[in-house]
C-alpha cells in the first residue's frame, strides 16, 4: 500500500511537471515572436512532452493494476498458509445476473492431526446469516439442501456442524438466503468482486467453541455465470 501511495504520488507529480512544459511551450509556439523555423522545432518539442506524458500516464495504470494482483496474491498466500488449524485453500465467487444473486466458493482444509468441526463461518459485520451448502448453483437457482446456517447471529450458538478429518479438503458455497435473489456477488452487494472480513469457529477434540479471526479479509472476483 505505501509502495502504491508512493508510486502515484510521484507519478502525479511527473505528470503535473509535463502538462506544465506543455502549456509553457504552447504559449512560446504561438507568440508573436516565434517564426519560422522556431515554430516548427517547438511543436516537435511538444509532441515528444506530449508522448513522454502518455507514457507517464500508462505506467501509473499498469502499476495501479499490479498492486491489485499482488494485494489478491497475498491475500490467497495469507489464508492458504498463515492459518491454522483451518486453512482456505482457494476461494472463488459467482455472479448470476442481475436479480439472481450469487454465492463464494471457499475451500476449506484442516492441517490439524486431529479431526476439526467448522460451527460457524460470520462474515461481517454486515452479514447476519450465512446459508452453507456443499453444492455449487450453475444457474443461480436455489439449489440443494443447506449444510447448516452461520454468520453474526450465530456466534455462540452455532447451527452448522462439518467434520473435516486431517488434511482433509471440504468445499464450501456460501449465500445469503435461501433463495436465488440477493447474496454474494450479487446487485445488492457487488456483482464484480467480493471482500468481506472471515472468522472461522470450529472445535477440536481438545477444545470447543474456538474462533479464528483473518486479520486480511476474503477477496476475489466474482466470475459470471451464464
Amino acid at each position: 500500500m505505501f509502495l502504491k501511495l508512493y508510486f502515484y504520488e510521484k507519478a502525479g507529480a511527473r505528470t503535473n511537471t509535463v502538462f506544465k512544459l506543455w502549456r509553457k511551450l504552447s504559449l512560446m509556439a504561438n507568440s508573436n515572436s516565434v517564426r519560422g523555423q522556431g515554430s516548427v522545432e517547438y511543436l516537435i518539442i511538444i509532441g515528444v512532452v506530449l508522448v513522454i506524458a502518455l507514457i507517464v500516464v500508462g505506467l501509473s495504470t499498469f502499476f495501479a493494476s499490479s498492486s491489485q494482483d499482488l494485494n489478491q496474491t497475498e491475500v490467497d498466500t495469507y489464508w492458504a498458509t498463515q492459518v491454522r488449524p483451518l486453512r482456505v485453500m482457494a476461494m472463488q465467487g459467482y455472479y448470476y445476473g442481475p436479480g439472481n444473486g450469487g454465492e463464494i466458493a471457499l475451500l476449506v482444509q484442516n492441517i490439524d492431526s486431529k479431526p476439526v468441526t467448522l460451527r460457524n463461518l460470520i462474515m461481517g459485520p454486515d452479514v447476519s446469516t450465512v446459508v452453507v451448502y456443499s453444492n455449487h448453483s450453475t444457474t443461480g437457482a436455489a439449489a440443494g439442501t443447506p449444510l447448516g446456517y452461520g454468520g453474526q447471529g450465530y456466534r455462540g450458538s452455532p447451527n452448522l456442524s462439518i467434520v473435516i478429518a486431517p488434511s482433509e479438503k471440504v468445499a464450501v458455497y456460501l449465500r445469503v438466503n435461501d433463495t436465488a435473489t440477493g447474496g454474494f456477488c450479487s446487485d445488492a452487494y457487488n456483482a464484480k468482486s467480493f471482500r468481506k472480513n472471515l472468522t472461522l469457529q470450529y472445535d477440536t477434540p481438545y477444545f470447543s467453541q474456538s474462533y479464528f479471526a483473518g486479520i486480511k479479509p476474503i477477496q476475489g472476483r466474482c466470475s459470471q455465470i451464464n
